[in-house]
């Protein structure tokens, strides 16, 4: 069974209205705004068709455990189908990239496990790409007015 790992911030949803909370580093601000984040509906497709085909789903993210009802209301609320939900356990501080590769480790038997990641993070991305797993970088595009 091959699993397919989702990001969630600037992802799934367009995150760049908080990105001056995130440059601060008023991480309790930020995340307690994710609600507002608008989705970004051709990922959500994307992740809902490949789950309905039979791909087993985690949703991974940085952000702290603590802030898990509101990702899980943010993914509720818009359709997204998933599995699991993999969060920043408490006081665990590692970067991103070494973050999300070591609790997909603890989570699955094998990283041979995880057959497409998608993510926006160049970082997160290199790090994925070093493991050799099949990664799909996204992008959420400026919308003109």
């Amino acid at each position: 069974m091959k699993w397919l790992i989702c990001d969630v911030d600037h992802t799934l949803f367009d995150s760049r209205g908080r990105d001056g909370l995130a440059n601060e580093k008023d991480w309790d601000a930020y995340n307690a705004a994710a609600w507002k984040d608008p989705p970004v509906p051709e990922m959500i497709a994307l992740v809902n068709s490949l789950h309905a085909s039979g791909w087993p789903t985690i949703c991974l993210t940085a952000c702290a455990e603590k802030w898990r009802p509101v990702k899980m209301r943010q993914l509720l609320d818009h359709g997204v189908e998933y599995d699991e939900l993999i969060m920043r356990p408490h006081e665990d501080f590692r970067p991103s990239p070494a973050l999300k590769v070591g609790l997909l480790m603890r989570r699955l038997r094998s990283l041979d496990d995880v057959g497409l990641v998608i993510e926006d993070r160049d970082d997160v991305v290199a790090a994925f790409k070093e493991q050799n797993i099949t990664v799909l970088q996204s992008h959420v595009r400026m919308i003109k007015p």
